[in-house]
């Protein structure tokens, strides 16, 4: 994919998120080393990044190095009811976590300190942008899906089945939201980089090997306490996530530079005002004929004689048609 093509999809997303659309994204199933390390074999994996100028097997998975979208990657452990670890080939999870820095996006103003935390506990080997967006931003657990493939049982893993279950998660908060009355979460990473979530934090593993152990790197991330490019946050904990996001009814302050706008209640202003309008005008039409035509034939008027008699009376039932009074109606 082009940068200009990558720059396209992620002001997609951008947009998306301030519409409230959360998008997620699998971190990848090959590490840091890349899916074209996966393909190209040990050579990549030692001394070349395919998608950047920099030394090192380190090649980012794009989408999930946008800054837009939420990269999740996968854990393993717990369906063998061991401790969590980053999910890998070598640790019989079939395929590696995917997870390092992009080299097309900075790192976001929300991801900063997490960014600048780990590299402060951590000295992987050189190749990687320091400066670049981490990812990814949480994990679940990535092994042994029990699927039906052509009506035979099939057992699967991947960041592939993880993503789509914390995407089932966020819909489940959406759908709560709904019932108390608030909006759609949108673009979610911000909030998950503000810390008021608990995640199950994973400190063992690393994702140094592609999938299936077709090549292993001396390149790659390990996992640390807090954030970092295997786990991210570590694997979510759904009744925290759940209520951080019911109580949290706007999204932070630097999300976006422009503010939400309620549309419904703009095109109703908008069309109270030109209503008004439209009755000034009028008014002020109304007036200026009157003022002329009293003008025009008020001199013709003047010596009228006074008529007496029953015309005078009839005046007693005069009915007055008043344009400012509470009986009169308005066209």
């Amino acid at each position: 994919m082009s940068y200009s093509q990558s720059y396209s999809f992620s002001t997609e997303a951008m947009k998306a998120g301030l519409a409230g659309v959360s998008i997620f994204v699998s971190s990848g199933d090959n590490g840091a080393p890349g899916s074209a390390t996966a393909q190209n074999g040990y050579d990549y994996c030692a001394c070349n990044n395919v998608f950047s100028d920099l030394p090192g097997g380190y090649n980012p998975s794009f989408p999930a190095t946008c800054p837009y979208v939420t990269a999740v990657g996968a854990t393993q452990g717990p369906e063998c009811y061991t401790a969590e670890t980053v999910c890998s080939s070598q640790t019989n999870g079939v395929i590696t976590s995917g997870g390092g820095f992009s080299t097309l996006y900075s790192t976001p103003s929300w991801q900063y300190d997490a960014v600048s935390s780990y590299l402060s506990l951590d000295t992987p080997q050189s190749g990687f942008n320091a400066g670049g967006r981490g990812y990814p931003d949480v994990s679940l657990t990535g092994v042994d899906y029990p699927v039906i493939v052509q009506g035979s049982p099939v057992i699967l893993f991947g960041t592939s089945a993880s993503s789509p279950v914390f995407a089932a998660m966020i819909a489940l908060v959406n759908s709560q939201r709904h019932l108390n009355g608030l909006g759609p979460v949108g673009f979610i990473n911000p909030t998950l980089y503000l810390q008021n979530i608990t995640y199950n934090d994973v400190i063992s593993g690393d994702n140094k090997c592609c999938s299936e152990g077709l090549q292993c790197c001396g390149t790659g991330f390990t996992a640390t306490c807090g954030w970092d490019p295997t786990t991210g946050w570590g694997s979510i904990y759904f009744p925290f996530l759940y209520e951080a996001f019911l109580t949290t009814n706007t999204m932070p302050a630097n999300v976006c530079a422009y503010p939400w706008i309620d549309l419904a209640a703009l095109l109703a202003a908008l069309a109270t005002y030109i209503i008004a309008i439209i009755a000034i005008g009028s008014l002020c039409v109304c007036g200026c004929c009157g003022f002329l035509g009293y003008k025009i034939f008020a001199p013709y008027c003047t010596n009228k004689p006074t008529i007496a008699g029953p015309k005078a009376a009839a005046n007693n039932n005069v009915v007055n048609v008043n344009p400012m009074s509470s009986s009169s109606v308005n066209i």
